[in-house]
Parts: C-alpha cells; sequence; structure tokens
C-alpha cells in the first residue's frame, strides 16, 4: 500500500517518524509540504518529497491528512476532483466536521473516509490514538486504519464524534501540559544547583518510573500523591502551597473550554 502524508506539522512528522521506527516500507512513503525548510527536509529521502499536493494524491493508495484545521475544506474543494473511490483519506486535523466532508466529497468517495486523533508519541510508536468511522464507511477501509495506527502504539475506535472531540481534549493536550509541567520542575532543580543537562534526565526518568509504578501497582493517580508525600512533611507541605495557587482548577477548566470552543466552531 502507498501512503501519502500531506502536512509536514508536529502530528504529520511525527508519523512519518512512527513509521519509520515501525519498519513500513520507505519507498512506498510519500510527503509533501511547501514551506518545510532545507533541515527539515533532510529528514526525508529525496524520491520521497513531492512537491505539489496532486501529485502525491495521483501516487498514493492512502492519504493522511495533516494539514491546519482552517484549511482542510479548501484542499478538498481544489483537489476533490483527483480522488478515485480507491482512496483511502484519513483526517487528522481536530476541529473538523466529518458531515461537511462529506457533502465536499464526491458520493463514492464516502465510504473511505476515517477521522483520527492522536499525538506527538506517533514518533516512538507509543501514540494513543482514536479512531472515528462513520455511518458510509467501509469497515475494511476502518480495519486497514486502526492496523496501521496499532502498529504505531494503542488505537481506540470511537461511535461518535463527539466523543471523538472529547478525547481529543487528552489526547492532544496531555503532551503539552506533561511538557509545561515538566519544565517547571527542571527549572526548579536548576535553580537550586542542579546542572540541567542532570535535572532532565532525573526528572524525566522519575516521571516515567512513577507512570510504570502506578501500573505494576494498579493505583489511580490519588493513591501515588498519598504514597509520594508525608502528612506534615515538605512535599505535603510543598503540595499545600501549589493548591493555594489554583494549579488544579486551572487545568480542570482550561480542557472543557477548549472543547467547547471546538464544539462551538464546528457548529
Amino acid at each position: 500500500m502507498k501512503i501519502g502524508i500531506i502536512g509536514l506539522g508536529n502530528i504529520g512528522t511525527a508519523l512519518y517518524k512512527g513509521m519509520k521506527k515501525a519498519n513500513f516500507e520507505q519507498k512506498l512513503i510519500n510527503v509533501c509540504d511547501k514551506s518545510l525548510d532545507e533541515d527539515a527536509k533532510k529528514l526525508f529521502r529525496n524520491n520521497q518529497l513531492i512537491e505539489k499536493p496532486r501529485e502525491i494524491i495521483k501516487k498514493v493508495d492512502i492519504l493522511f491528512l495533516c494539514i491546519r484545521t482552517e484549511q482542510v475544506y479548501e484542499f478538498l474543494r481544489k483537489n476533490n476532483s483527483l480522488f478515485t473511490d480507491k482512496h483511502i483519506i484519513v483526517f487528522m486535523s481536530a476541529g473538523i466536521k466529518l458531515s461537511i466532508i462529506l457533502k465536499i466529497l464526491k458520493p463514492t468517495h464516502r465510504q473511505n473516509v476515517i477521522r483520527v486523533v492522536s499525538n506527538i508519541n506517533l514518533a516512538s510508536c507509543n501514540a494513543y490514538t482514536f479512531v472515528y468511522k462513520s455511518k458510509k464507511a467501509d469497515l475494511s477501509v476502518f480495519e486497514q486504519v486502526m492496523s496501521i495506527f496499532n502498529n504505531l502504539g494503542v488505537a481506540e475506535s470511537v461511535h461518535s464524534e463527539d466523543k471523538l472531540d472529547m478525547y481529543s481534549l487528552l489526547s492532544g493536550c496531555v503532551p503539552a501540559l506533561l511538557g509545561l509541567f515538566l519544565e517547571s520542575i527542571i527549572d526548579s532543580g536548576i535553580e537550586v544547583g542542579i546542572k540541567n543537562r542532570n535535572a532532565s534526565k532525573i526528572v524525566k526518568y522519575i516521571t516515567s518510573s512513577s507512570i510504570k509504578t502506578m501500573e505494576q501497582e494498579k493505583i489511580n493517580s490519588h493513591e501515588l500523591l498519598r504514597r509520594a508525600s508525608t502528612p506534615g512533611g515538605l512535599v505535603a507541605k510543598a503540595l499545600d502551597e501549589i493548591s493555594k495557587t489554583q494549579f488544579k482548577n486551572v487545568i480542570n477548566s482550561w480542557l472543557p473550554k477548549i472543547f467547547y470552543s471546538i464544539k462551538n466552531e464546528k457548529e
């Protein structure tokens, strides 16, 4: 199966890296992004880079669209005539609405359309990916897409776009929030005199091992918090200070705001 990726931002590049790591046949993968600089182009073989989207559409069997949400509908209107009933089209942009996409596409193409929400962990083949199949989509097409993403981590099917958008908050936002949180802890370590490289290594290792402890001990985050802090101890006091900043409340309110803004845009 010949694979095409259009849009090499964070998700498109992570998808390509994951496919490479998972030993997808490189000669069967083509990519397209007119905005790539020379350094970014070094990631790909020369014969993989296709300059024009219309050329990559003609070459591939399955197309992953990783372009910005606001570009999707215009892209389809310009290139709709190039799609055949053999193409599988996978939309990886957040906030789009499949019902609108299906109206733009020819009726014969609607059975080959899938929506996917994933994250940058595709690059390490550790992504948690959510896959939505509309009622019009062919089951065999859906299974092919599920198989690809199961090779890049874990793929879970969802049965409505509303659920897909809900899950997109976790899939897309958690890596960013985690990055912000880790950066804050690393900076704190540097502030007290730990070298940058050591602070980063220690924090990443402890974060990873803490998650493994949760899995192996079968405990939730609240129990991890309890076990990691002694009542009246320094950690407990630090957590009490953090709670006064409304840190948790900010996160709790921020994610729903994103969800409802996406939902309102789609409606």
